[in-house]
């Protein structure tokens, strides 16, 4: 039966022994070691020794089908709208300042500061239906294109 040191002496390779009995070496040659290490990944990659990654842009559409892409541009275009919703805000909330101007009768002060809150009422409403979409049409989209990724790579697994 192993003891706990020889289980880990065996669990570690010849050069990690070297490295826990010498004593720490110069930081600044252990960075430059790890970049040398880096620069030969990276030289074997430019070399053609390791296979090229698929783009995210390209795997997401390759597995998408009509109802992920349907998913995927209605809630792009509900996050455009609910983004679009707070800067008009900022020239509403101009409109309620040029309400106050002087020499107005307060009636009429009113009513264009209950338009301009009808108008900020309308704008939220929609900002908030706008969120729910975005929010609900990305999530299934992602969930639906997820699972297509996790069978895909299960399958090429297997083979």
């Amino acid at each position: 039966m192993l003891t706990g040191n020889e289980i880990f002496e065996t669990a570690i390779g010849e050069e990690e022994k070297i490295r826990l009995v010498t004593p720490k070496q110069d930081p600044a040659k252990e960075v430059h070691r790890l970049i040398s290490k880096v620069d030969i990944k990276i030289q074997e990659e430019r070399d053609g020794k390791h296979k090229a990654m698929v783009p995210y842009g390209k795997l997401v559409w390759t597995l998408a089908d009509k109802g992920d892409r349907f998913y995927f541009i209605f809630g792009l275009i509900s996050a455009a709208v609910c983004g679009l919703g707070l800067p008009s805000f900022v020239f509403l909330f101009g409109d309620i300042a040029d309400s106050f101007e002087g020499g107005m009768n307060p009636d009429e002060i009113l009513t264009r500061i209950t338009r301009v809150s009808l108008i900020l009422s309308i704008i939220g409403a929609g900002v908030w239906i706008g969120s729910y979409l975005f929010f609900a049409f990305l999530t299934i989209a992602s969930e639906r294109l997820g699972l297509k990724t996790r069978v895909a790579y299960l399958r090429a697994i297997l083979r």
